[in-house]
């Protein structure tokens, strides 16, 4: 009969372990809820059998605590399991997993240093019905509380939208540490043991709030950069426009001075009778008007003042350029966005082509705007490595190597902000981005 109640609390601990992670995940299933319960219930069921079945069978032939063995075996299950019925990374579906595995061995514990205070005669023989109480009692209230404060870190560590690579090798080591003191320590110490796994568990969740909450402050220091770059570059385009206002008001006044003279000069000619000179003085006079006055690249305001500052820099550095904008004014995109989208594109394409021979020293930006969307394409020579890994660009800028770059990040976020999206791919000398925005048709 002892099978019966080892298999009840098996099933149990394995159970309020599989709720643990599903209850962390609960809002990024993608098999829907009642097909996710119905395959995690017969996970379940089939861990719980295999587990009982193994222990009453060759568990005697192991000379240590044959449970973390079977553990990482039923671990690779629910990583196949959960992978397929959500789309969340693999680093943070490993640290959920290993994180549970966390929460098991500490009810675990608790419930045999319960059983020590209460009876040490629990401790011996086989499983009796009052385990069921003796462990699912610890196990529902410990797993349920590490659940819903684990479900509030993770929101937040998800929303952040952060790297969080090799953040589940800590819970791994602490898992290891918690379960191998068993083998490490004599028999008769086995209280003690009990007790250093439940003070070295709880020293792991202290360790995973301040970690994580490390990662979320880090993010944060980030998204306030890019935010005080946003307003960099909207003050960069009103000091722009301010110069430029200003240097039109100088133009009016010169116009203004040198009209007197040219009148005189034409009337001059006209009472000379003199046509044919005073048409060749007056078509002078509009070619060096033409010149004076910069032509706008395209309608929208913030994009016109970005391409030709940024076209500016590029001329005096010697990088040839192709410019083609048909951008109109109104799109429906906010000026910001714009300014981040086609700020970090000249900023990455010029740093590039700085440090390429004159012949791969060129910039290529195409602006197309369609019914319902904006189309924009910026090509740059480059030499060196690109750091490229999965689905990301990582900085060479020099202090932030091995991190994703800020420029392209905050580009992708404008782009599924207005439903399109942002590629990047290169050649052995060329980088090419593309980006598509969809508009409301007006």
């Amino acid at each position: 009969m002892h099978v019966v109640w080892e298999l009840i609390v098996t099933f149990i601990e394995v159970s309020m372990t599989a709720g643990f992670v599903l209850y962390v995940l609960q809002d990024h299933l993608k098999t829907g809820r009642s097909n996710t319960m119905l395959g995690a219930a017969v996970i379940v069921s089939m861990i719980s059998i295999l587990d009982t079945a193994f222990s009453n069978t060759i568990s005697y032939l192991l000379p240590f605590d044959y449970t973390t063995l079977t553990g990482m075996v039923w671990l690779l299950i629910a990583y196949a399991a959960i992978s397929y019925a959500t789309e969340e990374p693999r680093d943070r579906v490993l640290f959920l997993l290993f994180l549970s595995m966390n929460v098991l061995l500490l009810s675990r514990s608790t419930t045999l240093l319960i059983y020590h205070v209460i009876s040490p005669e629990l401790l011996q023989g086989e499983y009796t019905w009052m385990d069921i109480a003796g462990y699912g009692i610890p196990n529902i209230f410990i797993t349920s509380g590490c659940a819903y404060i684990t479900s509030r870190y993770y929101q937040k560590l998800r929303f952040i939208h952060t790297s969080s690579n090799h953040l589940y090798l800590v819970p791994l080591f602490f898992y290891f540490l918690a379960a191998f003191q068993i083998n490490l320590y004599p028999v008769d110490e086995y209280v003690f043991v009990l007790f250093m796994k439940v003070i070295v568990i709880l020293c792991a969740f202290m360790t995973y709030s301040q970690m994580i909450q490390a990662v979320i402050n880090a993010a944060k220091a980030v998204q306030e950069a890019e935010f005080h770059k946003q307003l960099s570059y909207q003050l960069n385009i009103e000091n722009t426009r301010i110069s430029e206002l200003e240097s039109h008001a100088e133009e009016i006044r010169h116009i203004r001075h040198d009209r007197r003279q040219h009148v005189q000069v034409l009337r001059g000619l006209l009472e000379h009778e003199d046509i044919q000179k005073a048409l060749e003085y007056l078509a002078d006079y509009e070619q060096s008007m033409a010149e004076a006055i910069k032509p706008s690249l395209c309608e929208n305001f913030v994009a016109d003042t970005l391409c030709r500052r940024y076209a500016a820099l590029a001329e005096q550095s010697d990088i040839h350029l192709e410019i083609t904008v048909a951008f109109p004014q109104n799109t429906g995109i906010a000026g910001s966005d714009i300014a981040i989208i086609l700020g970090n594109l000249w900023e990455n394409a010029i740093t590039a082509a700085l440090d390429c021979t004159d012949a791969k020293r060129f910039i290529c930006l195409w602006i197309q705007t369609q019914k319902d969307k904006v189309l924009i394409r910026m090509q740059n020579g480059y030499v060196g490595e690109i750091h490229f890994e999965e689905d990301k660009f990582y900085s060479t800028k020099k202090g932030r190597i091995d991190r994703e770059g800020v420029g392209i990040r905050s580009i992708r976020a404008v782009a599924e902000k207005y439903g399109g999206l942002a590629e990047f791919t290169y050649t052995d000398d060329t980088f090419t981005a593309s980006v598509v925005l969809y508009i409301s048709a007006e």
